[in-house]
Parts: structure tokens; C-alpha cells; sequence
């Protein structure tokens, strides 16, 4: 009798090839979410921090668009709409005013960032650069130094990934110096 070679596979070839194609995809659905996850974060941390570097530079450059001699620049930080808002000052010590006194209209960080918290002081929901030095203060309706202790010291705003719940802080330093914890 002669044995006769079938071309083809077996279902068991075809069920191990099928297993091993489940778990390939399965790694890489898995590694494509947290890229995506990061993503989002990072750029909500980016978006935050050219809003507040945008701040800082406008007030150390005397930045004033109507031709005056320059003005104070700060950030206005909504937690309820998760929105920062650029708004300028005429004095020192000047808080942002809704209709009055923005620079640009409120910027959402990212579709995937939720602003949890901000720590500036008790009630201050702005923080405004010093001309010459740049030193950043507290605001709301009067100036307020960031606190000191412990050091470095500084206001804090956290920030929450809406799909995987990663928190970061990004710190501002009484000097204006802005950092990412």
C-alpha cells in the first residue's frame, strides 16, 4: 500500500498559527494604547507649558501690542473647564478679568488631560509674571508670593489623564522658573 502526501495543514497547525496571531495582536494593542495614553498626557504638558512660557516671555519682553510700555502677562487656570486662559495686566499685581482682559481665547490642554487641582494660594486661580524678573505670583485680585516652604517652593497645577488616570504636576517657582514633576 502507498501512502499518498495530502498537501495542506491540519486544523491543529492552523489553530496553534491562529493562537499564536492572537497573542502577537493582542501585545500590540495592548503597547499602542499606552503610546496613546502618553501621547495625550505629554501633549496636555506641552500645551500647558507654552501657555505659561508664552506668559513669562510676553512680561520679560515688555511685549505690548497697543504701543504702550509694556505690561504683565499671566495664566488664568479654569479646573471646571480645564482650560487655560493668557491674559495680560496693566499693573503688578492684576487678576484676569472674563471679556476684559485676554490675550487669546480660553485653550482647552487636551481632549485627554483633566486640570484636577491648582495650588498657588488659598483662592488664587491666576498666576502673573513680574516684569524685569520674571518672578511669578499668585493673583486674584491682588498679589499674592507662591510659597517658599518647603523648598523650592512654588504653586503646582496636577494634571490627570482621562484614559489611563497618570498624574503629573507641573510646578511654578516663586523665580518663574516652570518644571514638570
Amino acid at each position: 500500500m502507498k501512502w499518498r502526501h495530502k498537501a495542506g495543514f491540519s486544523i491543529l497547525e492552523m489553530l496553534i498559527v491562529m493562537s499564536i496571531l492572537a497573542i502577537l495582536a493582542a501585545m500590540g494593542v495592548q503597547a499602542y494604547s499606552s503610546f496613546l495614553n502618553k501621547q495625550g498626557m505629554n501633549a496636555g504638558i506641552e500645551h500647558a507649558l507654552a501657555i505659561l512660557q508664552r506668559a513669562r516671555s510676553y512680561t520679560l519682553a515688555s511685549y505690548d501690542a497697543s504701543g504702550g510700555t509694556g505690561r504683565n502677562y499671566g495664566v488664568h487656570i479654569d479646573t471646571g473647564t480645564d482650560t487655560f486662559t493668557l491674559f495680560y495686566s496693566t499693573s503688578a499685581c492684576g487678576s484676569f478679568i472674563s471679556g476684559t482682559n485676554e490675550v487669546a481665547v480660553p485653550e482647552e490642554l487636551s481632549k485627554e488631560v483633566d486640570i484636577i487641582s491648582r495650588n498657588f494660594s488659598a483662592s488664587a486661580d491666576d498666576v502673573v509674571f513680574q516684569r524685569i524678573t520674571g518672578d511669578a505670583k499668585a493673583a486674584d485680585g491682588g498679589c499674592v508670593n507662591l510659597p517658599t516652604l518647603p523648598p523650592p517652593g512654588g504653586g503646582t497645577i496636577d494634571l490627570r489623564s482621562r484614559r489611563s488616570g497618570e498624574t503629573k504636576t507641573i510646578r511654578i517657582l516663586p523665580t518663574g522658573v516652570i518644571e514638570v514633576l
